[in-house]
């Protein structure tokens, strides 16, 4: 059976939409929203704007002919291409997730390899994303797994929020903390989320809920939202309201050039930048709630 990897240019704020016209036009074809964090693996992601997103979904190449119309007619997005794949498409990208050490203890691993040596205080973080984002790998992600390698704040609980495969609510949870939870309204995010837990023997630490952050009451001495610039700073005022007095902050997903417009987003409110690490392009910023 011959498939088509069929790949849309859109904005972040049309994607929602855009993804349901797929679904109803395809018959049910969910879709993967890349933006330029997954530029390790979809090199042309790298290329994307901070508001760009790439849709992809997947469809038999024998049905491509009686939808293709109405797929190039959909408004608000750039056909890319519609590209046939191999045998093995689903398993190739596998080749490409490595045993990598991105911090001090932390070395994250797919299921499928295993370290080549051992280092005393090493703490492994087992991952499979799934259909979810986050292996690891990317500079957005290592910057939060480095920072909450050096960390020494209180632990107690830790909100999640846009938990992805849920490696940075894993990483809590082996840091110490007693109560995680991942917070995603993607069903496969949550998904993977508590398949990983499981991975890493920690299914009674860490707990996902399908809900957004402005619909949550409590408060957490520490919250993470490795998310983009322009989504932190939409939901600001949600993010900070969960962080308890004299809570940490963990912001990434940033790019260099964008960080002193969300660092002041958050001090406006009544934080303080007490950290920001950078790599490559990136970087992360901690916060404490004043």
């Amino acid at each position: 059976m011959e498939w088509l990897r069929v790949t849309l240019l859109t904005s972040r704020e049309e994607e929602e939409h855009l993804s349901q016209k797929i679904i109803d036009i395809t018959h049910g074809a969910g879709t993967e929203v890349l933006d330029r964090r997954a530029a390790l693996l979809v090199p042309e992601a790298a290329e994307l704007l901070p508001t760009q997103v790439l849709l992809r979904f997947y469809v038999e190449a024998d049905t491509w002919p009686a939808i293709q119309e109405r797929v190039l007619a959909l408004h608000k997005c750039d056909f890319v291409d519609a590209s046939p794949l191999e045998d093995d498409w689903q398993e190739n990208w596998k080749q490409y997730f490595r045993p990598t050490q991105v911090s001090r203890r932390f070395l994250v691993r797919p299921p499928w390899e295993h370290a080549e040596d051992s280092r005393p205080g090493r703490i492994e973080l087992i991952v499979e994303p799934g259909m979810a984002f986050g292996t690891g790998t990317h500079e957005t992600t290592r910057l939060c797994l480095q920072i909450l390698d050096q960390a020494r704040w209180d632990w107690s609980t830790v909100l999640d929020v846009g938990c992805g495969s849920g490696i940075l609510s894993v990483a809590a949870a082996k840091l110490g903390a007693s109560q995680v939870i991942g917070l995603d309204v993607d069903p496969a995010a949550l998904t993977a989320t508590k398949e990983n837990a499981e991975r890493n023997a920690v299914p009674h630490i860490v707990t996902t809920r399908d809900a957004l952050v402005g619909q949550l009451t409590d408060e957490w001495p520490l919250v993470l939202a490795n998310i983009l610039s322009s989504i932190l700073i939409a939901i600001r005022t949600d993010l900070f309201a969960r962080v308890a007095p004299e809570g940490h902050l963990l912001l990434s997903g940033i790019l260099c050039e964008e960080q002193l417009e969300v660092r002041e987003a958050f001090t406006e409110l009544g934080m303080e930048c007490i950290k920001t690490v950078e790599l490559s392009q990136w970087c992360a910023l901690v916060m404490q709630k004043i």
